[in-house]
């Protein structure tokens, strides 16, 4: 975790922050051991409720965006628990999965698109133009995910893919 957090900047630390973490979500319900769950304030519901069925599934270490010493008086967190904060959750989720993959973009062009409609459409003629031309081009749409080597469905169908999978996605790309 330590290496992951190179460009975090945290502002505290509980534990042992030299924990190895195999993968990241915000979800407590998708923590397997050596989940490293991030915890912030959302408009409707603050994730900083399910730290301690996050470690109770097994996860290694937690991103928090509560003062740590707040954390411990409210909630039930065993004595070990590996606890970070920082003043942005989501920003440093997305920097510890590209840290996790290896940075995968900065060995690749990206190419954005944006927009109310048709995004998906222009991606997709986009990815088939680069194709034709005989250049290596993966694909993130709302329908799926062409990495390449196989194509997979990107579950709910959202326009902006979780930072964790965007970055996996990517390092299979560049893979």
């Amino acid at each position: 975790l330590s290496l992951l957090l190179a460009g975090c900047r945290p502002v505290a630390t509980a534990g042992d922050v030299d924990v190895p973490v195999a993968r990241i979500t915000h979800d407590s319900r998708a923590v397997t051991p050596g989940t490293l769950f991030v915890a912030y304030r959302g408009v409707y519901l603050d994730v900083h409720r399910y730290i301690p069925d996050a470690l109770a599934r097994g996860a290694s270490a937690v991103i928090v965006e509560r003062p740590i010493a707040d954390l411990r008086q409210s909630l039930d967190l065993p004595p070990g628990a590996v606890l970070v904060q920082v003043r942005n959750a989501r920003r440093a989720r997305s920097l510890v999965a590209a840290a996790l993959h290896g940075h995968p973009s900065r060995d690749m062009t990206v190419i954005g698109i944006t927009g109310t409609d048709g995004k998906t459409t222009t991606a997709t003629l986009v990815h088939a133009i680069l194709a034709s031309a005989g250049i290596p081009a993966g694909l993130v749409s709302t329908v799926a995910a062409d990495t390449g080597a196989a194509v997979r469905d990107t579950g709910l169908h959202v326009t902006t893919p979780e930072a964790e999978d965007l970055h996996e996605y990517l390092a299979d790309m560049r893979d």
